[in-house]
C-alpha cells in the first residue's frame, strides 16, 4: 500500500499551485509503480546472463532450404498467393490437409500497390523511396514454415550517404524440421546484424519484433515464449500487454479500458492471439497512396534481447489452450546467435 506524505506548506500555498503539485506528485508516484515489474524484469533477465546455448535435438530433421527475398511491387494478391501455396506445397509432408492461403492473413493485400522494401526499411526510411530495394515480407511469404520470424521495430534512416545502400536485417542462418512436425529450429545471424548497425549507426535497440503469421497460416492460434526455457530474452506474453498502444474497436470502451489498465502490472502471462495480417491500408511508408506491410501492431509478440547467444522457447497451439502449462502442439526454436 502506498502512503502519500503532504507537507504542511502546501496549505499556505495558491489553490492552483497546490494542487498542481499534489497532481505531479501522484502522478509520478503511479508511474514510479508502473515501471516496477518492467525494471525487475529487466534486472532479472540481466543477472541470468549465459554465454552460451544448449544444442537443440531434433530427430530425423529435414534442412528447409531458404528462400530469398523478392520483389512484390506491382504483383495483385492471386499473383502473391500462388507463390505462397507453391512455397507451401513444396514440402507435403508438413502441408495442412487441403492447404489454402488464410484469409485472416492475406485477404486485404492491395492490388498492385508497393511493399515496404529491404532498403527502405533500413536505410532511406519512409518516403517515396521506401519501396526501394526487394520486398520486405516477401521472405516470410515464400518461405513459410519459418513459422515465427525475427523482425525490425521500425524503419530506419541512414544519414551518413558516403555509405552504400545495403539491407540491414538479422540473417536467417538455417531452418530444420522435425519429421513429424512437431518441433523447429531457426538460427538467425544477430551478431552481424549488430556489427552492421555500428557501422551504418542505427539505432542498437534491444527489441526484437515477431512476425508470426506463417503460423497462423499453418493453423496455429496462439504463441507463447516460454521464459524458463529461454535464454538471454524476456516476452511480455500476454495478449493485452502495453495496450495504451493498441486499441481493439471489437471491445466495449469500458470493459476494454479497464482490461487494458489492469493488464499493465501483469508480467508474462498468457498465451498471445496471433493476429497479424498483410494488407494495403498502411501509410507509415510515406509512400504516395499507402503501400502493403504488416497491419496490425502487436507489442505482445515481441522480445528483448538482453545479451547473445539469445534463445527464444516458443509454444505454438492450434486452439488457444486455458493456461500456457499445457503441451504444446509446435515447438519452435529461435536463436539468436
Amino acid at each position: 500500500m502506498m502512503v502519500f506524505i503532504i507537507p504542511p506548506q502546501i496549505f499556505y500555498m495558491d489553490r492552483f499551485v497546490a494542487v498542481s503539485l499534489l497532481t505531479i506528485f501522484i502522478v509520478m508516484s503511479l508511474a514510479t509503480l508502473f515501471f516496477v515489474p518492467f525494471i525487475f524484469a529487466i534486472v532479472d533477465a540481466n543477472f541470468a546472463k549465459s554465454t552460451h546455448l544448449e544444442p537443440i535435438e531434433i530427430r530425423k530433421s529435414h534442412d528447409l532450404p531458404i528462400a530469398e527475398f523478392m520483389e512484390f511491387d506491382g504483383l495483385n494478391r492471386s499473383d502473391i498467393l500462388s507463390l505462397r501455396t507453391d512455397a507451401v506445397h513444396a514440402f507435403p509432408q508438413f502441408a495442412p490437409p487441403d492447404y489454402s492461403p488464410s484469409e485472416g492473413v492475406f485477404s486485404r493485400i492491395a492490388d498492385g500497390k508497393p511493399w515496404w522494401g529491404t532498403l527502405g526499411l533500413s536505410f532511406y526510411g519512409p518516403g517515396n523511396m521506401s519501396n526501394e530495394g526487394p520486398s520486405y515480407h516477401s521472405l516470410h511469404v515464400l518461405n513459410p514454415h519459418l513459422l515465427v520470424g525475427v523482425g525490425e521495430p521500425g524503419a530506419f534512416v541512414v544519414e551518413d550517404y558516403r555509405l552504400s545502400p545495403q539491407p540491414i536485417f538479422p540473417k536467417i542462418v538455417s531452418l530444420k524440421w522435425s519429421a513429424d512436425g512437431s518441433k523447429a529450429h531457426a538460427v538467425y545471424d544477430y551478431s552481424e546484424y549488430l556489427r552492421t548497425c555500428r557501422q551504418y549507426r542505427t539505432p542498437d535497440v534491444k527489441r526484437v519484433n515477431l512476425y508470426a503469421y506463417n503460423a497462423f497460416d499453418l493453423g496455429y492460434k496462439c504463441l507463447y515464449v516460454d521464459l524458463e526455457r529461454s535464454t538471454n530474452v524476456y516476452s511480455f506474453g500476454h495478449p493485452d500487454a502495453w495496450i495504451p498502444l493498441y486499441w481493439n474497436p471489437d471491445r466495449r470502451a469500458g470493459e476494454g479500458a479497464l482490461r487494458s489498465w489492469l493488464s499493465l502490472f501483469q508480467r508474462q502471462g498468457d498465451p498471445a492471439l496471433i493476429r497479424q495480417t498483410l494488407g494495403g491500408g498502411g501509410r507509415s511508408c510515406g509512400y504516395t497512396g499507402g503501400c502493403n506491410n504488416i497491419m496490425q501492431f502487436t507489442p505482445e509478440l515481441a522480445l528483448m534481447v538482453f545479451h547473445l547467444p539469445a534463445r527464444a522457447h516458443i509454444k505454438l497451439w492450434r486452439k488457444c489452450p486455458k493456461s500456457p502449462l499445457m503441451d504444446a502442439d509446435m515447438v519452435y526454436i529461435l536463436d539468436l546467435t
